[in-house]
């Protein structure tokens, strides 16, 4: 029974913490960082200032900052990625990062605004995104030097190209429609066969290429 009830207060908890999180995230989209207030969070969330003092803060700045944290959980999710030890697996991980974002975003559509709003901009949570995505792009290239045996200017630009992928599916996904005419998985099948037909069509122009030079 104890147990239980530690259960439900702790999903509560969390919920209460989701919910705060997409209100900052709102108003942040809204109005910017000057609009950000105890009392605006706790209209827009529906929870209670006196909740937001305990488990978030009293200043603006702690609100800023969990909103920082919030952005980092979902964005910075490379661990995974970092403890591969073979090819295969990065492949899959790659592919299972992209589609936990598109779970994340669809979830928390407001990330994505966040994130083009405030990506490449000097304001602090500009500045949050710029690391998350440093961290991110770094761990993908020294991946993709070590187990696909690229050299350290093609891992950089292949690692780019991937992540420009990921954030533009997450962001059709879940702000321009594409979450609405199918789901994750319609999404994987789409790119897994996009990928097979580069695949062959790669191998179709080196055999021409190879045939060229008989």
């Amino acid at each position: 029974m104890r147990y239980t009830l530690l259960m439900s207060v702790e999903r509560d908890k969390q919920k209460k913490l989701h919910d705060v999180a997409e209100a900052i995230f709102s108003i942040l989209i809204r109005g910017g960082v000057e609009n950000l207030s105890h009392t605006r969070v706790a209209e827009v969330s529906g929870v209670s200032r006196a909740w937001i003092y305990k488990y978030i803060g009293k200043s603006d700045d702690a609100l800023v900052a969990f909103s920082l944290d919030a952005i980092g959980e979902q964005f910075a999710k490379v661990d995974g990625l970092l403890s591969r030890d073979s090819a295969a697996e990065v492949r899959r991980n790659l592919f299972q990062g992209t589609f936990n974002m598109l779970g994340t975003t669809a979830e928390n559509p407001s990330l994505m605004s966040l994130y083009y709003r405030y990506a490449g901009t000097t304001n602090p949570i500009g500045v949050k995104v710029a690391q998350l995505e440093k961290k991110y792009l770094q761990a993908v290239r020294l991946q993709l030097e070590k187990y696909f045996k690229l050299s350290a200017p093609d891992a950089r630009i292949l690692a780019e190209v991937l992540h420009g992928v990921r954030m533009g599916l997450a962001h059709r996904y879940s702000i321009l429609g594409l979450g609405e005419i199918t789901n994750a998985e319609g999404v994987q099948k789409a790119l897994r066969r996009l990928m097979r037909s580069f695949l062959i069509e790669d191998k179709k122009n080196k055999r021409r290429s190879a045939s060229n030079t008989r």
